[in-house]
């Protein structure tokens, strides 16, 4: 079973629908092949549905509390962080591999820096998610990047050329490598389609993208990557095709920050904790628009809110945006987290964090406060749906929107109103995975953990599998119970983290 080989292929929010219009297309025969035929066609639970912890817990086979990432932002009472690779408590699966001292080629990982080596036979190349700056492990692996220019863009159009442009290059760097190493696993990720349906939804409202449709330039992004797919099916024994989450389409929000604010749980600021998380937006391959604040207490302001003028100011707006390129908002008070009681820290995390420091609050009763209000479908203490050594840095309650009915929540300031209605595209809980080969047993339309990922394709290459995983009942039962544990790879995963660390940070004092 060793002599086999696999390859990934990510796409960062992909669900059923925007993966049923790739097959419909007509651009991408090898897609339509692979998910027609395949052994595994199912969705997969990914909640929080978020690129930074959706990621770690299906290419490690293990949940938050046991990797620790929850958001791509470590909150700190002094200082908030990106969350980078030296957070992470749980191996990755080519990390697990390499330990094995066999090859493998990761292509965008997440988190995807620093690059913590693990052996010579892990070759791993980042230039997106996150990354301060392309980089790529072993050194010789650096050739690839000197040609990479980071970009920016201004509408979705002008992105989809220049990823066009990206896709090229990643193409030529796997027709190169492939050529030189007998990979056992091949993982490459890539931003879309969720870049494409954010910019759709959020810069020029094109709905339909999501499923129905095929923009020009999005066809030929089609017809390359299915040229990826073709490449990794021929030189591979086994191809997977697996998201982070998917997405759905939304028209109403909840701003929790407000009922947590109405019930005497949040103090405002002018500047909190969007604003300490602002600065980390130049790490984005993005350029947003200049943007014009104006303060909710402005005359003009209560003058164009009212219902008979709101049609009206809507249309000036849109023509001034336009006209100067300049965004307009309104600006809105601020989450004081020092001062506060209990807030929601992310958006796309929905986790809230209690200030056990300065204040005795009881999370139990934060929860029943929120199962009240229409559109908040679930309410958990953490420990209700995560477990592991680092649940204690988890936040402290997960709430659940009403994802099926067109839910969402929105930022973290706190507005006037807890409801509003606002059509857009964002991420949804369901994902993706199909996998062409799991030796004849058949995984088809249902939905397993998004943490059951790495642990089926490890099992499949019959390598031994962390004693960490979550989804032991799953793997015993396609594997017939054939399936061996170990402590290895955790244990050599800290020990070169801690070697690594102590290099990594004096280095950049």
């Amino acid at each position: 079973m060793n002599k086999r080989s696999v390859s990934v292929i990510g796409l960062d929010g992909l669900g059923r629908l925007y993966l049923n219009k790739m097959v419909n297309s007509g651009e991408m025969p090898n897609l339509k092949y692979i998910v027609t035929s395949a052994d595994v066609n199912t969705n997969i639970y990914c909640f929080p549905p978020e690129t930074a912890s959706s990621w770690p817990s299906l290419m490690s086979g293990v949940n938050l509390g046991k990797h620790g990432i929850y958001d791509f932002f470590k909150y700190n009472s002094e200082r908030t962080r990106l969350f980078n690779a030296l957070d992470l408590g749980h191996p990755r699966i080519h990390e697990m591999i390499a330990i094995l001292k066999h090859f493998v080629l990761m292509i965008n990982p997440v988190p995807s820096y620093p690059i913590i080596p693990v052996s010579n036979t892990m070759h791993v190349i980042s230039f997106s998610f996150f990354t301060p700056k392309p980089t790529a492990y072993p050194k010789f692996l650096q050739k690839y990047l000197t040609e990479y220019r980071r970009y920016t863009y201004k509408s979705l159009n002008d992105f989809l050329i220049k990823y066009i442009d990206d896709l090229d290059y990643r193409i030529g760097i796997i027709e190169n490598l492939v050529q030189k190493f007998d990979y056992k696993l091949i993982w490459v990720n890539f931003e879309i389609p969720d870049r494409i349906l954010h910019l759709a939804s959020e810069r020029e409202r094109k709905f339909k993208v999501l499923d129905k449709t095929v923009l020009k330039h999005e066809k030929i992004i089609f017809r390359k990557l299915d040229s990826v797919i073709k490449l990794l099916k021929d030189i591979t024994d086994n191809v997977v095709i697996v998201s982070d989450h998917g997405f759905s389409y939304y028209n109403k929000t909840i701003a929790v920050n407000t009922i947590l604010y109405k019930h005497g749980f949040i103090k405002l600021s002018e500047k909190g904790l969007s604003s300490s998380i602002e600065k980390y937006s130049k790490l984005l391959p993005e350029e947003n628009k200049p943007l014009l604040l104006i303060p909710l207490n402005n005359p003009l302001v209560k003058i164009v809110r009212k219902p008979v003028l709101k049609h009206l100011a809507k249309a000036i707006l849109k023509i001034y945006e336009n006209l100067f390129e300049r965004e307009i908002k309104l600006k809105f008070p601020e989450v004081d987290h020092k001062e506060s009681k209990a807030f929601l820290f992310g958006e796309t995390s929905f986790g809230i964090i209690l200030n056990k420091k300065k204040y005795n609050v009881s999370p139990v009763e934060i929860v029943k406060i929120l199962e009240k209000y229409k559109g908040i479908k679930h309410v958990w203490l953490k420990d209700q749906i995560f477990s592991g050594p680092y649940l204690k840095d988890l936040p402290d309650i997960y709430l659940y929107p009403d994802f099926d009915m067109g839910y969402w929540i929105t930022d973290l300031k706190v507005y006037d109103k807890i409801y509003r209605r606002k059509c857009r595209l964002h991420h949804h809980p369901l994902g993706v995975f199909i996998m062409k080969d799991l030796g004849g047993y058949k995984i088809l339309n249902e939905i397993i953990n998004n943490t059951a990922v790495a642990s089926l394709i490890m099992g499949w290459l019959g390598f031994p599998l962390s004693s960490w995983i979550d989804d032991k009942e799953l793997v015993e039962k396609v594997f017939n119970g054939n399936v061996k544990y170990t402590d290895k790879y955790i244990n050599l995963w800290n020990l070169n983290k801690r070697i690594f660390a102590m290099r990594f940070l004096k280095s950049r004092k």
